[in-house]
């Protein structure tokens, strides 16, 4: 893996997405790689920001907020899995697409699976 470098507000926000994928899943292997996924990441920020911050972030308002949102998304996300058509189905089809294009990429180049997970992919 490489190192970058990514607003705190980002990296929060995927630590956030981790964890409702975390919650939200259904699929017991999923909810085990996105669990591994929120700690690993959850460890990365702590020893980058320190607990206090951390504590500072997770338990404001502002962070709260940024969680229902990731947890909206997912939930419209997964409605427009089970639909039979339409802009969002399509949307979600050109997503799930693009992830398993990175996939790919990542194992071709770096013989090793990406950290991300989707959920509910067929």
């Amino acid at each position: 893996m490489i190192r970058v470098t990514l607003d705190e507000a980002q990296v929060f926000d995927m630590l956030s997405i981790a964890k409702t994928k975390w919650m939200l899943s259904h699929c017991p292997d999923r909810i085990d790689s996105a669990r591994a996924h929120y700690l690993r990441l959850y460890k990365e920020m702590e020893d980058a920001l320190g607990s206090a911050k951390m504590d500072e972030v997770l338990y404001s308002q502002e962070y709260r907020e940024l969680n229902a949102a990731n947890e909206a998304t997912f939930r419209l996300v997964d409605l427009a899995r089970s639909s039979a058509g339409g802009l969002a189905k399509e949307t979600d089809d050109a997503n799930v697409a693009r992830f398993r294009a990175k996939s790919l990429l990542q194992t071709k180049f770096f013989g090793s699976k990406l950290s991300e997970t989707k959920t509910l992919i067929n």
